[in-house]
């Protein structure tokens, strides 16, 4: 009986080992590929990511956001008139050895396309059809009528509707900015929603799993509304701070943390298009931190997937809380909710990355904004985070709102 149990022992001891062991080596081969990727020693990436993929093993999401940015990539969609016409893109062996490797970090954490009617290619982005659910009307001249400030009209009339509760000067900013980060709330219904909103339907991506694009969540007069208080303000333009001195402007914006009436509103609209709870995690409701963004020809949010955030709130005094989930109820984002604003623009689709069946290409899937939709996919998960760009304008602007869905971080016991 003793030595029975004293060979249990020796067993469960060799047992934890072996798992604390996996776990040390899939800790060092993540940070392997991270300094690979560092130091653009892309081949022995490629070596390393191809070793986690034969291990099955799924990076965390933060490595993986990370990977993904450090790589830097454009689609280069933009420089197409028409994504049917299937022109390969002009790349450098550079960008073509940078999308290898892009290939090679969705195959670890990213299902392979499983769409039958997909287009082929032996580019390393075959892009598909652009999924366009935009209604056959002339669409309203919005940034016309920003040029010529009658869009001001729309924008809230008293001083104290739309006020300031925060200021981040911009070398303070993480990462650095040359523009301070300033965040605004609003009175109750100085940004008004209607009691009754449009009548929404929801409609699911043909191909991208867990994408969908919810049609009328805001009437053209609200997406005005909206674009019109932050222009009141003036949207700042996003140009990091970088170590060549180069100034670049991603986008420009205006971080609105909405008033609870706003949010109760929208969230009424909303809530029965995402999930309900996803493994035991229960939906709470919308990030009230809506980064407001105008993107113009020249500007593109490259290629990236989305963190996850926690829900933004504000103290009865005006101080700006970035996480106000309760303390013994967190709650942390799960989906992306990116809400379009205007559609008048040429371009500035959103574009979703999958890998295609053949190894080295992945599928891109454009689709195209429409007013007042919203756009609703994961994140905050590695296993199912998609991602995508914001592809570049190629005239006139594009409004979008990027917030969250959020869900308890921790199971319901119920």
């Amino acid at each position: 009986m003793h030595y029975g149990c004293e060979h249990c022992r020796y067993a469960a001891l060799s047992r934890s080992h072996a798992v604390a062991n996996h776990s040390i080596e899939g800790a060092n081969l993540t940070a392997r590929i991270t300094g690979a990727l560092a130091d653009e020693k892309y081949i022995e990436a490629k070596i390393l990511l191809a070793e986690m993929r034969i291990r099955r093993e799924q990076p965390k999401i933060g490595a993986l956001c990370r990977w993904v940015r450090d790589l830097d990539v454009v689609s280069g969609l933009s420089t197409q008139p028409k994504a049917h016409d299937h022109v390969p893109v002009k790349r450098s062996a550079k960008e073509m050895e940078i999308l290898g490797v892009l290939d090679a970090i969705l195959r670890v954490s990213t299902p392979v396309d499983t769409n039958t009617n997909a287009i082929d290619s032996t580019n390393p982005i075959a892009f598909q059809s652009i999924w366009d659910l935009r209604p056959s009307t002339t669409p309203l001249p919005i940034y016309a009528s920003v040029l010529d400030k009658s869009i001001l009209d729309e924008a809230p009339k008293s001083p104290s509707a739309l006020r300031v509760i925060e200021q981040t000067p911009g070398p303070l900013r993480k990462p650095p900015n040359h523009h301070p980060a300033i965040l605004y709330t609003t009175a109750p219904n100085a940004v008004p929603l209607a009691p009754v909103g449009p009548s929404i339907t929801y409609h699911p991506h043909p191909a991208v799993p867990g994408l969908g694009l919810a049609l009328n969540v805001l009437s053209p007069a609200e997406c005005k509304a909206i674009i019109a208080a932050g222009e009141s303000v003036n949207f700042l333009p996003d140009a990091p701070l970088r170590e060549d001195g180069d100034i670049s402007i991603l986008a420009h914006n205006f971080y609105w943390i909405i008033d609870t009436t706003f949010h109760d509103m929208l969230w009424a609209r909303i809530s029965r298009y995402v999930p309900s709870s996803i493994n035991g995690r229960m939906v709470r409701g919308i990030n009230r931190r809506f980064r407001v963004y105008r993107y113009v020809p020249g500007a593109e949010y490259r290629c990236h997937i989305d963190g996850a955030w926690p829900p933004s709130g504000i103290l009865p005094d005006d101080t700006y809380v970035y996480d106000s989930s309760p303390e013994d109820k967190k709650q942390s984002s799960m989906y992306t909710f990116l809400l379009y604003l205007n559609d008048e623009f040429e371009g500035g689709e959103t574009t979703f990355f999958m890998p295609a069946p053949r190894e080295g290409t992945l599928n891109g899937y454009p689709v195209r904004p429409v007013m007042g939709a919203v756009a609703i996919f994961p994140h905050g998960e590695s296993n199912g985070a998609l991602l995508h760009e914001g592809t570049g304008v190629r005239k006139g602007a594009k409004y979008i709102i990027r917030t969250d869905v959020e869900y308890d971080v921790k199971p319901s016991e119920e």
